[in-house]
């Protein structure tokens, strides 16, 4: 009996037992952590990070926060993450321990210097696919590749053990992405991490020394953790590199792991070929001349890769200098067999003569040729679709290639050249039917007339359908 005061006091702090107190990372690598908190209605942010040097964020779905960071300078970070909930904000500190990778050495800036190095002697790296590494590729082997297939003179540079080495050139500026997968986990490091010997992709650069021996030049490295398989996407410049598979932790079962390369990526890969075919530019992409400056030739060579050549004739594919990845070879002026009966109108010649004067449409072609070759590429060897769910290969950027075919054969017709002083679009370029031909305005008329009937005979007559599958190789 009596009077009683109650009084009833909220407890509002956020409980986020499992945010870890400290964890590693590496500079130049992205990590990530993932906790659970309560209330899971919280607003979770990153209320300060000390010192500078870190880029940091966090992100909560549904009760499981997630924080990410990537450090670029070496150090012991002190990242407080704020929870609110019912108008209270409590706050949690992780500490980020970010050393410098492997062969680098911390500087008075806290940056990372990378060290020189060489491959152990003896040691020969394989050629990445090959040789043949252009495209989206995949090369499958095996968890224990680095102790069962490697050389036993190819010790790992970064890690214990044995390593795989590849070895690739590269001429031109591309970027490129190189994966490592579990094939047993779906793309996920899960398997990698706890059985598959948690293995490290490393990306080196050979500098070569005319005197002693190369050395190696660090670029980039992605290990595995429990959620995330090494992976590399970056911009390379011209030069050889050699990529570096080995184990950081002991093989406890065999599985299969693929490496799949993407060198230069899709979308760029595109974006040459527009250029160089002028197709989808609104005519703003290259001249005829300026396509034969990149193909670097006007000659035949023989085509590196003999499983691509036919019995259709002798098909060829010279080394562009500043665009090794694209395919330039080309059956010049044909028509496919089965198409004859469709397009015996159009006398459709490599070197046509007008006047007396030879008129190079072979050039005309080989742009052609290169245009229908490559859009299926992007396609198909790159599984590349942009912003067309119909992919690059189709009815549109076929026309318009039909198209310029007709363009370029009007260009070579009036080309105003010669041998001494070649025309001012491209040295190949060095015959004019209007300087040579034994009746000029007749002979340049009839050859206006052939290629405006190129033009129409490509464009109209041919039957393309939406998604059609000719063998482009």
């Amino acid at each position: 009996m009596g009077a009683y005061r109650l009084r009833v006091q909220g407890d509002f702090a956020v409980r986020a037992p499992d945010q870890p107190s400290r964890t590693i990372a590496t500079v130049g690598q992205q990590t990530a952590r993932t906790w659970a908190h309560q209330p899971p209605t919280a607003s979770v942010s990153i209320e300060s990070v000390t010192p500078d040097g870190l880029d940091v964020s966090v992100v909560s779905d549904d009760g499981q926060a997630t924080l990410t960071a990537s450090p670029n300078r070496a150090g012991d970070y002190t990242v407080t993450v704020a929870y609110t909930a019912s108008g209270h904000t409590s706050t949690e500190t992780t500490v980020i321990d970010a050393d410098c990778p492997p062969e680098h050495s911390e500087g008075i800036t806290r940056t990372c210097v990378p060290k020189a190095t060489a491959l152990p002697f003896g040691c020969s790296p394989r050629a990445l696919h090959g040789g043949y590494y252009w495209r989206n590729k995949a090369y499958l082997t095996t968890y224990e590749v680095y102790e069962a297939d490697a050389l036993p003179e190819c010790t790992s540079v970064s890690q214990d053990g044995r390593a795989a080495y590849f070895e690739f050139d590269v001429s031109a500026s591309l970027r490129a992405l190189f994966q490592l997968r579990s094939t047993d986990s779906g793309g996920t490091g899960t398997h990698l991490f706890r059985l598959g010997g948690a293995p490290s992709m490393t990306l080196w650069r050979r500098v070569h020394h005319p005197i002693h021996n190369d050395t190696l030049e660090f670029v980039a490295i992605s290990q595995t953790t429990a959620v995330i398989s090494p992976t590399l996407e970056l911009t390379l410049d011209p030069s050889t590199y050699v990529l570096e598979l080995a184990n950081s932790a002991p093989v406890r079962i065999d599985g299969a792991v693929t490496l799949r390369t993407v060198l230069p990526l899709g979308a760029d890969f595109y974006e040459d070929v527009e250029y160089l075919s002028n197709v989808e530019l609104n005519n703003n992409g290259a001249t005829l001349g300026q396509f034969l400056a990149a193909r670097g030739t006007v000659d035949y060579v023989n085509h590196p890769d003999t499983s691509r050549r036919t019995t259709e004739g002798d098909f060829h594919d010279p080394k562009s200098r500043d665009y090794p990845w694209l395919a330039f070879w080309t059956d010049k002026c044909s028509i496919p067999s089965a198409l004859t009966p469709l397009t015996d109108n159009l006398d459709l010649e490599d070197f046509p003569s007008f006047g007396g004067v030879e008129v190079p449409f072979v050039y005309g072609c080989m742009r052609h040729d290169f245009a229908w070759r490559n859009l299926y590429r992007a396609e198909h060897y790159y599984h590349y679709i942009g912003d067309n769910p119909k992919g690059p290969w189709r009815l549109g950027t076929m026309n318009q290639s039909n198209g310029r075919l007709g363009l370029d054969l009007l260009r070579l017709c009036r080309v105003d050249g010669s041998m001494a002083s070649p025309d001012l679009e491209s040295p190949y370029f060095t015959w004019s039917i209007l300087s040579n031909a034994s009746n000029p305005s007749e002979a340049l008329g009839r050859c206006d007339t052939r290629a405006g009937q190129v033009k129409l005979g490509v464009g109209a007559v041919l039957p393309f359908i939406e998604r059609v599958r000719y063998p482009p190789f």
